[in-house]
């Protein structure tokens, strides 16, 4: 499990980075550059500070959107451009807290990529898993966290539920409309109501707390032949008080 924390100064705080092209037109020995900055809800951003930075001189240009988010650069030189707008109250660092196993430290690599390639300053603070868990559930000092849960086809409910409804939010997170689907996937008996709560479950934290992916998967539980009483529980651990072992 890995955390993004100190994502932002302000809720609205964003940034986006963009690759275009700038051409002149006949007659014309330069070109003007203009858009619109909005959020990700689609808001218009005014205020924002835009910055036009040329890949063939290495030379910047900066400009402010107006109150309708709209920006024009005029007078740029026919090329490629890289154009990066940031609202105020980000200043564009993420700090990321990684696990110190293999997987966690490759997962970070690739990740600080991606953010540094879209304008983000990323640092990477690896720490062990343990740390990362308290730091998330427990101090909740984290803006967004990557996380991996699975759960039991056989009662799907007790992870869901130990882990999203309102009494006790593992994460912090709370809604009336996940506790009603989670109630609803309780007394559900058959495979069409299953489908059918689960269906809610997965809508509203899409609406809410987008996952990255869902995916199905299977796990196994192998011992010896001569080994009797193993129970596999819903929350994937196995129950060894009734185990017996056979002569053959």
């Amino acid at each position: 499990m890995n955390a993004l924390r100190k994502f932002t100064n302000g809720l609205l705080g964003f940034a986006v980075l963009l690759l275009v092209s700038a051409g002149a037109c006949f007659a014309q020995s330069t070109a003007t550059l203009s858009g619109t900055v909005t959020d990700p809800s689609g808001a218009v951003v005014p205020g924002a500070q835009v910055t036009v930075h040329s890949l063939a001189t290495g030379l910047d240009r900066q400009v402010t959107t107006d109150s309708a988010g709209l920006y024009a650069v005029p007078s740029l030189e026919p090329g490629d451009y890289q154009v990066q707008a940031k609202a105020s109250g980000f200043d564009g660092k993420v700090t990321l807290t990684v696990g110190t196993d293999p997987t966690s430290t490759n997962w970070a690599t690739t990740m600080k990529a991606m953010l540094d390639r879209a304008g983000f300053e990323t640092s990477l603070i690896p720490m062990p898993s343990a740390n990362i868990v308290s730091q998330v559930l427990v101090k909740k000092d984290f803006q967004m966290a990557s996380w991996g849960m699975s759960f039991d086809d056989s009662n799907a409910y007790f992870r869901l539920f130990q882990s999203f409804n309102s009494a006790a939010p593992r994460y912090g997170y709370s809604s009336p409309a996940m506790d009603a689907a989670l109630a609803k996937l309780q007394v559900a008996s058959s495979k069409a109501d299953v489908t059918a709560a689960m269906g809610d479950i997965s809508k509203i934290l899409n609406q809410d707390v987008p996952f990255l992916s869902l995916a199905y998967g299977t796990h196994m539980i192998m011992s010896n032949k001569n080994v009797h009483g193993l129970v596999l529980t819903s929350n994937q651990a196995v129950l060894l008080g009734g185990v017996w072992v056979s002569k053959s």
